[in-house]
């Protein structure tokens, strides 16, 4: 199903540095692609960075409060890395390579996140 970027996601795109040029570009469509359910791509699957970097140029941090809500910083990268693998693992039908590749880390990176998730 072919995607659409909300008006606010498109500027964001358009005023985002991109500092690792066509392959940072390629690997957030790339996500937004696999993350995305319906047609219009929404803010709230933008990688973090981005996000950050917008809510930098408007003046600051947002919102830091509803994110970690008490819940210390390590918990929450740690869930959320866990989302975004599992979700990246479900779409590649459990596909490391690929998987890894969608997400722009090698496959062996992959593999030590997987394992270090689970001691957590």
């Amino acid at each position: 199903m072919p995607k659409e970027l909300s008006p606010e996601v498109a500027q964001m795109f358009e005023d985002y540095p991109w500092y690792g040029n066509v392959r940072e570009l390629r690997n957030v469509i790339e996500r937004l692609v696999i993350f995305c359910k319906g047609k219009i791509v929404d803010k709230n699957l933008l990688p973090p960075e981005m996000i950050t970097s917008q809510q930098e140029k408007m003046g600051g941090f947002k919102g830091r409060e509803e994110w970690l809500n008490g819940r210390p910083i390590d918990s929450l990268l740690s869930e959320v890395e866990k989302d975004i693998i599992e979700e990246a693992l479900r779409q590649t039908k459990g596909n490391k390579s690929r998987a890894a590749e969608i997400l722009g880390i090698s496959r062996y990176s992959l593999m030590r996140r997987i394992d270090k998730l689970r001691s957590d």
